[in-house]
């Protein structure tokens, strides 16, 4: 997943959730498809 798709998610679902599950990702650097599976 790239940050294009990540964003277009994001958006998608604009919920507070998701957005503080990809600043958190992008924070530690973590997988983001891990967190984004980890908030579903």
């Amino acid at each position: 997943m790239d940050l294009k798709e990540l964003s277009s998610v994001v958006q998608t679902g604009s919920q507070k959730k998701s957005k503080e599950l990809v600043k958190k990702a992008l924070d530690e650097k973590i997988e983001p498809v891990k967190i984004l599976n980890d908030g579903m």
